[in-house]
C-alpha cells in the first residue's frame, strides 16, 4: 500500500510540475467519462482513443457530457494530457486519496458563486453583436467578481453556441471554472426549487389532440410573459426549457418571486421612457431572461414539444409567431389557410378546439368556438395587472365582442376555478376580432390538426363547441 501511495504521489507530481493555479475536481463532475461513478484506467483509454481519432482529423465520438468530463486541462482539446491527469486521480483514488485533491491545471480553478447578470444590462454598448465583449458578474460569498465567458464553442453552422451563457440564470448558484479571468464551465448548484402540480396536465409523448389542449394547461396561470421566453439566449432557436418535459420550476419561482407590480418591459406600459437596466426586455438581442417565463411562440411550442415527446432534449419547435401555422402544416401535421372566413354563428367551424392561430407578430390555440361565433384561446401575452402593470403571461381568454359574450364567460370561469392565484393579480382578457386578422404579412394564417397525421382525436374534440371541449379537457364530462 506504501508502494501504491508514493507510486501515486509521484505520478502527480509529475502531473503538476510547471503548472500553477489549483482546481478541485470533483469525481462526479470531471474525469469520470464513462460515467460509471468511478475515475480509472478505463476513463484515461476513452480519452486516448478520442485523442487519437481527433488526431488523425475524425470526430472524438464522445457525447458532450463526455467530452465535458473528459477535458481536464481545459484547453478545449482531448488529448493525452487529459488522459495523464485521469490516471493520476484514478491512481490516487485507488491509493485510498481525497477525491477533492487540488489538481495543477494551468491555472484553472473553481468557485462557488451566484450569477448577477451582464455588466451594464441594456446599455447601448451591450449588443449581441458585441457579445464576444462582454463582461459578466458573479457574486463570490459577498465578493464580486466580473469575468467573461468562453464563446470557442460553436454550432454545427459556425456560428456561436453561447453554451454558458444558455445555461446561466440571473440570482441562482453555479460552481464555475475560471481560466484567465474566463469562465471554461458552468454548473447549475441551486437547490430547494419550487415543485408543482398543474390541475389539468396531459401526458407526455400521447399523441391525441385531447392530451394536446391538455397539456397546454399546463403552465396557465403560474408562467409570467418574458419576451424571448424559451428561445435560446442568442434569440435564433429553442432554449432548454422549451425541449424538457414539464413545468419548469424556474418559471414558478420566478412567479413566486413577483407580484402585480411584475412588468417585463417598462412600468406601466410607458414605453416613451424605457428603463433597460431595470427591465426583462431583451432590449439589447439577447434574451437574458429566457429562463424565467414564456413568449407566445414558446408557449406554443412547449406545449408541442411536451405532446410530440416524453423525452427532454430532442429538437424543439421554437420559431416565429407569424409564421408558425404554416410551419406546422409543412410538417405533414394538418393544414394551412391563409384567410377563412370569420366566424359569426352557431354553424362557423373557423377555428376549432386544438386550431393554432398565427397572426401579425403573435400566436395562440384555439379551445372551441361558442354558438354566438365567439372564441375561447389560450395563449402566452401581457397584459395589465389589477393595478396596471403590463405583465401577464400563459392564460385562458376570450376573443370576442364585449364581457358579456359566451365566451367570454366560460374563460373567467375557468381561470377562477382553477386558477384562482393568477386571478388574484390579472382579470380575465377579452382580445377583439382582430385576432382572427390575417394583415400584415402573407404568411399568417391557420393551421388545423389533420386526424391521424401526427395526432388522433379519438374523442371527436375537434368538432366539439368551446364549452364541451373544455368540459372534457378539465375532467368536468367524467
Amino acid at each position: 500500500m506504501k508502494f501504491i501511495r508514493k507510486a501515486a504521489a509521484a505520478l502527480l507530481s509529475l502531473l503538476m510540475l510547471g503548472s500553477s493555479g489549483t482546481l478541485a475536481v470533483q469525481a462526479e463532475e470531471l474525469g469520470d467519462v464513462n460515467a460509471d461513478a468511478a475515475i480509472n484506467a478505463s476513463d484515461a483509454a476513452v480519452v486516448l482513443i478520442a485523442a487519437a481519432f481527433l488526431g488523425a482529423g475524425q470526430s472524438h465520438g464522445l457525447t458532450d457530457a463526455q467530452a465535458a468530463a473528459a477535458d481536464l486541462n481545459a484547453d478545449g482539446i482531448l488529448n493525452a494530457s487529459d488522459a495523464a491527469l485521469i490516471l493520476g486521480y484514478a491512481a490516487q483514488i485507488g491509493a485510498g486519496g481525497d477525491l477533492t485533491l487540488p489538481l495543477y491545471l494551468d491555472g484553472a480553478y473553481q468557485e462557488e458563486v451566484v450569477f448577477r447578470g451582464v455588466v451594464n444590462w441594456g446599455a447601448s454598448t451591450t449588443k449581441l453583436a458585441n457579445a464576444a465583449q462582454f463582461t459578466y458578474r458573479f457574486d463570490a460569498d459577498g465578493t464580486e467578481r466580473i469575468y467573461r465567458i468562453d464563446n470557442s464553442e460553436k454550432n454545427p453552422d459556425g456560428s456561436d453556441a453561447f453554451a454558458i451563457q444558455n445555461l446561466l440564470k440571473e440570482d441562482y448558484h453555479f460552481r464555475i471554472t475560471v481560466l484567465n479571468g474566463t469562465v471554461i464551465r458552468a454548473e447549475e448548484t441551486e437547490t430547494g426549487l419550487p415543485t408543482y402540480d398543474p390541475p389539468i396536465a396531459g401526458t407526455p409523448g400521447e399523441h391525441t389532440l385531447r392530451n394536446f389542449l391538455a397539456t397546454a394547461m399546463e403552465p396557465v396561470g403560474t408562467t409570467l410573459y418574458m419576451f424571448g421566453g424559451a428561445w435560446n439566449w442568442q434569440d435564433n432557436g429553442s432554449a432548454w426549457s422549451a425541449r424538457t418535459i414539464g413545468v419548469s420550476p424556474d418559471w414558478i419561482r420566478f412567479w413566486q418571486e413577483h407580484d402585480s407590480n411584475y412588468t417585463y418591459r417598462d412600468q406601466y406600459g410607458n414605453t416613451k421612457n424605457p428603463d433597460p437596466p431595470n427591465s426583462y426586455y431583451p432590449y439589447g438581442g439577447f434574451n437574458e431572461y429566457h429562463y424565467a417565463g414564456l413568449d407566445c411562440s414558446g408557449y406554443v411550442s412547449w406545449a408541442l414539444y411536451n405532446t410530440m415527446y416524453d423525452v427532454s432534449g430532442e429538437e424543439g419547435y421554437v420559431g416565429k409567431s407569424t409564421f408558425m401555422a404554416k410551419r406546422l402544416a409543412g410538417y405533414g401535421w394538418g393544414t394551412y389557410e391563409h384567410s377563412f372566413p370569420t366566424p359569426t354563428g352557431s354553424a362557423d367551424t373557423a377555428m376549432k378546439p386544438g386550431d393554432i392561430m398565427s397572426m401579425n407578430g403573435h400566436v395562440w390555440i384555439s379551445l372551441g368556438t361558442c354558438p354566438d361565433g365567439n372564441i375561447v384561446i389560450a395563449h402566452s401575452t401581457p397584459s395589465d395587472s389589477h393595478i396596471g402593470q403590463p405583465g401577464g403571461g400563459v392564460q385562458i381568454g376570450a376573443v370576442g365582442k364585449s364581457t358579456s359574450c359566451e365566451a367570454y364567460g366560460l374563460a373567467d370561469h375557468y381561470m377562477q376555478t382553477y386558477y384562482p392565484g393568477w386571478c388574484e393579480r390579472y382579470k380575465t382578457t377579452l382580445k377583439s376580432t382582430g385576432y382572427l386578422s390575417v394583415n400584415g404579412s402573407t404568411e399568417t394564417g391557420r393551421f388545423r390538426w389533420t386526424p391521424g397525421a401526427v395526432l388522433d382525436d379519438p374523442d371527436g374534440i375537434q368538432e366539439m363547441s368551446a364549452a364541451d371541449a373544455l368540459a372534457l379537457i378539465f375532467g368536468e364530462t367524467e
